[in-house]
């Protein structure tokens, strides 16, 4: 046996004890889980490619343009994600998930989002897939990626993310904690209205920077749902990820395993349009529907083209 070989063994040993210990603690002292086991993984084990990205530092990299995958929380991120993770692995591309590394890092770190220099040095044009990206922010040249927006209708997103914050998102940071703790004094009502004007800002940004450019594809949670192939299948064919069309296959059969379980502390609750019409109040319903509706009207939920304003 090779020396690097019992080296990993030890590691690998070591990592699941390590894991074992943060599950006992997580949910009794969720505090202690971030700081024993989330901050020290971050700082320690994962995200080299973004602490070097973000330092400027450089990487071998292939020359197939880089992807930017745009969404927002609980719209299957996550899932959208490792759909086109895997497509981009299989062409050679190197992942690049700054809001993970950030969400286990100082608050501080999501400045990087907001400074132009160092968005410059984050976002290189060939060989990296970057996401999910759950927030706009204003990457330098954007013509030079390949971009995909994946959305959902705004209702149902705030009506999932209430639950996801009152019970389900673990708990990997202080402001998740302080975030729980905060909307759990609330109704969903109450929690759902005062994070929609930050919902319609987002929406409005991505679709005043992506509407209608040749180098972006908007595409929803809705289409996902009804038709998860032919979906795939469109983003597969936007950034040029068709090498491996078995692969595109077998990743297209899988949407059908997407089911909510209709626990309110599973990841995935409810996967499917319109649940926030079963969890509002009428009144709710009726203010986020003068909110949103002129977006939802048009493109790409409806048939007009996305308006530059709302």
């Amino acid at each position: 046996m090779q020396r690097t070989d019992w080296k990993t063994r030890i590691f690998m040993a070591v990592d699941r004890a390590h894991g074992r210990f943060n599950n006992r603690i997580k949910d009794r002292w969720p505090l202690l889980s971030v700081w024993l086991y989330h901050k020290p993984r971050s700082r320690f084990l994962h995200y080299r490619v973004e602490r070097a990205l973000i330092a400027g530092k450089p990487l071998n990299v292939g020359q197939r343009q880089s992807i930017v995958l745009f969404t927002v929380a609980k719209a299957a991120s996550m899932h959208v994600q490792k759909m086109v993770g895997t497509l981009t692995k299989a062409h050679g591309m190197i992942p690049a998930d700054f809001n993970a590394y950030f969400s286990t890092s100082s608050g501080r770190m999501y400045d990087h989002f907001r400074n132009p220099a160092s968005l410059q040095r984050m976002f290189r044009p060939k060989g990296f897939f970057y996401g999910a990206l759950r927030t706009h922010c204003d990457i330098p040249q954007p013509e030079r990626f390949r971009v995909v927006v994946v959305l959902r209708d705004p209702r149902d997103v705030l009506t999932s993310q209430y639950y996801s914050q009152a019970f389900s998102h673990a708990i990997i940071n202080e402001r998740i904690a302080k975030q729980r703790k905060k909307v759990l004094a609330q109704t969903i009502d109450e929690a759902v209205m005062e994070e929609a004007p930050k919902l319609l800002a987002i929406y409005n940004d991505y679709l005043r920077e992506y509407s209608g450019k040749p180098w972006a594809l908007i595409t929803t949670y809705e289409q996902m749902v009804a038709d998860h192939a032919s979906w795939l299948r469109s983003i597969a064919g936007h950034c040029g990820l068709d090498k491996h069309p078995d692969l595109v296959t077998e990743l297209a059969s899988q949407g059908t395993a997407i089911k909510g379980s209709g626990d309110k502390n599973q990841h995935v609750r409810v996967a499917k349009s319109g649940d926030h019409k079963n969890k509002l109040k009428p009144e709710t319903v009726a203010e986020l529907d003068r909110m949103f509706g002129p977006m939802l009207a048009n493109a790409p939920w409806g048939t007009g083209v996305a308006s530059r304003e709302f």
